[in-house]
């Protein structure tokens, strides 16, 4: 029998729980840290408090693991697959170098720019006398990413100078060896591909959009994901293939040019502008919401994908083709800043998929735990029509104090509407 070991703890790393269990052939699951709504209906599960690099591995090699998935980006980073991979543990994701183009978002900016690569114009400053004349010579609004030296990254837009200056102000004060991207605000729909990659081969999922604004009609601060849909019938296939000819595949080949071959998740962050597709950033995973309205779509075996992944084996991945799955992201009050513990969690009916995020458990009670970000609950209809009134619906009917938005999806409400899916 076949034993999985899974590195993270959020709704992300449910999902790939969910996915790994259509295997009967999975005995069981380790998940690290995990979360113990993971471990609702299935003893299949189990959760291990080991956090550390070396615990894993020596986790891994007692338990004769068969297969870890990488979650934990910090881990990733740290050179978590370099580790496993030198005792010989097979692991999914990418090594410490063919990551650290993610690692910051100066790498970042540095790669694509040198791989020629569609993205937003920029200005990278590295000192507060230097981001304080740029500011001067910028068209608002803009996007600044910064860097931090302890690996933080931060996103944020501005629509004047005042409100940047008072940031960079704040961001080298507090790190005077800060890095600070500056780019040009990019218009158009935005959309995601997250494909599988493995030893000369590339898997692509279903497109997926996501919404980050707190409150419905986009407002409110931005934070790592309000909810996503999938899959995006509006989205003309010529355009998708151009995205992957002009912003994953020379990333990939760059990537092995350099000799540090990526192999995992990438998630393609994308906007689609009057000039084409282009790159808004990468992730060396899915992000925050998307995996949850992704992974339930697939209707191979998952396990076996990725070994061949793993192995240079061909193989194929084959997705659902007729319904919408939409999810909604449910976070406590006061997030995204100090968020309420203890609250609730609602019960859902039986055909929504419940994907938790951090929850604790008081008297056989799942509440919300100390991030603010609880779970994603994720349905699916063959229109997004009726995906988004019965989501809300179904949400509304618990009373749940909970926030969550409405309108998750609503541009391709409104091209379903119109009439204009393909």
């Amino acid at each position: 029998m076949t034993q999985i070991l899974i590195v993270g703890s959020g709704a992300r790393e449910h999902a790939f729980v969910r996915a790994f269990l259509k295997n009967k052939q999975i005995s069981r699951i380790f998940v690290a840290p995990g979360n113990v709504g993971m471990l609702e209906a299935t003893k299949t599960v189990q959760l291990v408090d080991f956090k550390t690099i070396d615990e894993l591995v020596s986790f891994a090699q007692a338990e004769t693991i068969d297969l870890t998935l990488m979650g934990d980006a910090s881990l990733v980073e740290a050179g978590i697959v370099d580790e496993f991979e030198k005792v010989g543990l097979r692991a999914y994701g990418p090594t410490n170098e063919a990551s650290r183009f993610n690692q910051t978002k100066a790498h970042m900016i540095d790669l694509v720019n040198a791989l020629k690569i569609p993205t937003a114009p920029y200005v990278k400053t590295e000192t507060l006398l230097e981001a304080k004349a740029v500011l001067e010579t910028l068209q608002y609004p803009i996007v600044m990413k910064l860097d931090r030296a302890k690996g933080t990254k931060e996103v944020g837009i501005y629509d004047n100078r005042t409100d940047a200056l008072i940031s960079v102000n704040q961001y080298y004060m507090a790190d005077r060896h800060a890095t600070v991207v500056m780019e040009d605000i990019m218009h158009g729909p935005e959309f995601s591909i997250c494909s599988f990659v493995g030893i000369d081969q590339v898997l692509h999922a279903p497109v997926v959009q996501s919404n980050k604004r707190l409150y419905d009609n986009s407002v409110g601060p931005l934070t790592p994901g309000m909810g996503a849909n999938s899959p995006i019938r509006w989205l003309n296939p010529a355009i998708i293939d151009q995205t992957i000819a002009h912003l994953i595949d020379p990333l990939l080949e760059g990537l092995v040019e350099q000799g540090t071959p990526f192999k995992g998740v990438l998630q393609t962050d994308v906007i689609l502008t009057d000039d084409g597709p282009k790159l808004i950033e990468y992730h060396t995973n899915f992000e925050q919401t998307e995996a949850q309205v992704i992974l339930p779509q697939l209707k191979s075996d998952l396990f076996e994908v990725i070994t061949q992944l793993l192995d240079g084996t061909p193989t194929a991945m084959n997705w659902q083709k007729d319904n919408i799955f939409l999810g909604a992201t449910l976070v406590a009050p006061g997030y995204p800043g100090q968020s309420q513990k203890g609250v609730p969690i609602p019960e859902l009916p039986a055909e929504v998929e419940i994907d938790f995020e951090d929850v604790e458990e008081r008297s056989g009670q799942f509440i919300s735990a100390t991030s603010g970000r609880v779970l994603t609950a994720v349905i699916q209809r063959p229109t997004m029509t009726a995906a988004q009134i019965d989501l809300s619906v179904m949400l509304d009917e618990t009373q749940t104090e909970l926030l969550y938005r409405h309108d998750i999806g609503k541009q391709a409400l409104d091209a379903e509407q119109a009439g204009k899916e393909k």
